[in-house]
Parts: C-alpha cells; structure tokens; sequence
C-alpha cells in the first residue's frame, strides 16, 4: 500500500519523544502500535497526498513540509 509521510525539509519528524530522519530507500524503524495516535508507538502517514497536507495542521503542524511516499504492508497499518 502506498502511503504519505511529511517530514520537515532536513526530512526529520517526530516530537522530542522519538525523532526520525527519513531520506531517499530509508526503511523506517518498526513501531509498537502501541498507545495513543500521536505518542511515540505509531506514524502519521496518509493513503492520499491531499490528506497529509489537509491534516498536518491538526497533527504535526509542520512548515513548509517535505512529502514522502512509503511503502507499507496493509498488515502495519492500525
């Protein structure tokens, strides 16, 4: 499945509690799954560009995003 991750510019996300650095055929740690939406047990990311830039202003908040394309296997998906 094809997903879609914002990052800063340097391509760095996260919120203190665990911050990532995605760049060009990285493969993203696993993640528990575990706890709330927006804790440090999951990733944001959205199965349609349009919604990644619609929801960053209630969820990361983040200038000037830079726009990933993952790919995700629909088993991780929660």
């Amino acid at each position: 499945m094809t997903l879609y991750k914002l990052t800063d510019q340097k391509g760095y996300t996260g919120h203190g509690y665990i911050k990532i650095r995605w760049y060009k055929d990285f493969e993203p740690p696993r993640l528990s799954g575990e706890g709330k939406l927006c804790g440090s047990g999951w990733y944001h990311a959205y199965d349609h560009p349009l919604l990644a830039i619609l929801h960053n202003s209630i969820h990361a908040n983040i200038k000037n995003p830079k726009m990933w394309i993952v790919k995700a296997a629909e088993s991780d998906i929660g």
